[in-house]
């Protein structure tokens, strides 16, 4: 599996945290002057957030946008971690227009943010191909760790929860189904649910799972000046019943 890139428009800014407040905003110290950045992430964000960590941002100064430095990611004990959610969808995304995806690649075009579940549910891609059954295909970003273990969710999740019966609806319909979790950093060795953080949403990933949603983890790698999907990780528990 050959690392596929995504280069940033312009090398991202090196900066300090400060703090981060009112869940979408953070303060940075860069090059000595105080910014108010915005931060794309309704987690928790456990483990990252910590006064003075070196962090990277992004800008954009359109208009319509209110700070034009956004918050990209973190530094933890050396290595770069995710911090924005947007991110992941972009990168699959790039992943499917490039065949990085072997899981996939029967699959010849698709679509992203397509309503189903009767409406209630947008689906981040929807994937079709000749005579092959629509695939839904969800994505979660991951970017907490325990140990050498990427883990999700950081904080209770309902909508997560959601998707996932939602899932479980399409699998008895007779489509397929797959939740893709992301994980924004290359320092874990594999990948679980933690199922202390939120155990509505682990038992229902695992009824999903049981009713034939299939589970993928996938490692990125982020440096200043991209953002590169590397490899499958193994889902510890499930390899465990797989053995």
């Amino acid at each position: 599996m050959t690392p596929l890139p995504l280069f940033y428009p312009a090398p991202l800014t090196q900066g300090t945290l400060i703090r981060r407040y009112k869940r979408f905003l953070a303060d940075v110290l860069v090059d000595g002057q105080e910014l108010t950045v915005h931060c794309a992430n309704t987690g928790a964000m456990r483990g990252l957030i910590s006064p003075d960590a070196p962090v990277l941002l992004s800008y954009n100064p359109s208009p319509s946008r209110t700070y034009p430095y956004g918050l990209e990611a973190i530094q933890v004990q050396g290595t770069w971690v995710g911090t924005n959610t947007a991110m992941p969808n972009t990168l699959v995304a790039l992943g499917l227009e490039n065949g990085f995806f072997p899981e996939f690649q029967a699959y010849t075009s698709w679509k992203r943010e397509v309503p189903y579940d009767d409406g209630k549910s947008r689906i981040d891609f929807l994937l079709t191909g000749d005579g092959l059954a629509p695939y839904y295909l969800e994505v979660k970003n991951v970017h907490d760790r325990v140990g050498t273990t990427a883990c999700f969710p950081d904080c209770p999740t309902v909508r997560g929860t959601k998707h996932m019966g939602a899932l479980s609806r399409q699998i008895a319909q007779g489509y397929r189904a797959a939740v893709l979790y992301l994980v924004q950093r290359d320092d874990t060795e594999d990948f679980d649910l933690d199922a202390a953080t939120d155990p509505l949403y682990s038992q229902a990933a695992q009824d999903a799972f049981q009713a034939g949603v299939v589970p993928l983890v996938y490692q990125a790698r982020l440096s200043e000046t991209s953002i590169t999907l590397q490899r499958l990780l193994p889902f510890r528990s499930r390899s465990r019943e797989d053995t």
